[in-house]
């Protein structure tokens, strides 16, 4: 398919595009992704569509898509506030519907990662606190309000999930003492929940000074 719009010409044969004439350097994703919005011009494209598209068989979030459509627009030197080629089109109905699948699939995706970590197949390197937050936050303002709200709207789920795990200073804790209390038909003793909680604390506590630990090396320490 070749097409020309304003000064640029694409070729997905040769896979180049072009701004008269000069060759327009863009990673293959988003290469990728200006060929499918081309491909249904003028029409719209949702973004399941395009998440068929250009990841078949992995579950990436919104930000990935994001990510690609800021790096075409700087490419294309558009702009989202002022869209001459890339436009967004925000249907209320869409948002709604997929805001309950996404919801699941971010679930489906954390408790994945939390199972990983237990495994020891990712490493506990991975684990952020308040600094990593406030720099992943950094970079969502940077790419637009609505990034930065999807953001807020991950780390609710992230923190609403981790509520739930089975700890007994968490939601998920009281949650095994009415279970067992349940079975048992009688609550545990107060020395059992005492005993608990300090356990509890102590995990807590100790995830959070991982955290940051992990956030002191990668972003505050000299490389």
């Amino acid at each position: 398919m070749e097409a020309r719009f304003g000064a640029f010409s694409f070729d997905d044969v040769t896979r180049e595009l072009r701004c008269g004439g000069q060759l327009v350097h863009v990673s293959p994703k988003a290469f990728d992704l200006l060929a499918a919005l081309l491909r249904e011009r003028p029409g719209a494209v949702s973004k399941t569509d395009l998440h068929s598209t250009l990841w078949p068989d992995t579950f990436v979030t919104d930000g990935s898509l994001a990510v690609l459509i800021t790096e075409l627009r700087r490419a294309l030197g558009d702009s989202a506030q002022r869209p001459t080629f890339i436009r967004t089109v925000n249907r209320f109905g869409y948002a709604f519907g997929h805001a309950f699948k996404h919801t699941g699939d971010i679930i489906s995706t954390m408790v994945f990662g939390f199972g990983e970590i237990i495994r020891g197949r990712v490493p506990l390197t991975t684990l952020g606190g308040p600094i990593m937050i406030g720099y992943v936050a950094g970079v969502a303002a940077e790419q637009g309000f609505d990034q930065y709200l999807w953001l807020m709207a991950l780390i609710s789920i992230n923190l609403g999930l981790l509520n739930f795990l089975p700890v007994p200073i968490l939601d998920g804790g009281l949650l095994v003492f009415f279970t067992l209390e349940l079975f048992k038909r009688q609550p545990p003793s107060p020395r059992a929940r005492e005993i608990a909680t300090y356990v509890g604390l102590v995990v807590v506590v100790t995830l959070m000074l991982f955290a940051m630990r992990n956030d002191v090396v990668r972003y505050l320490l000299p490389r």
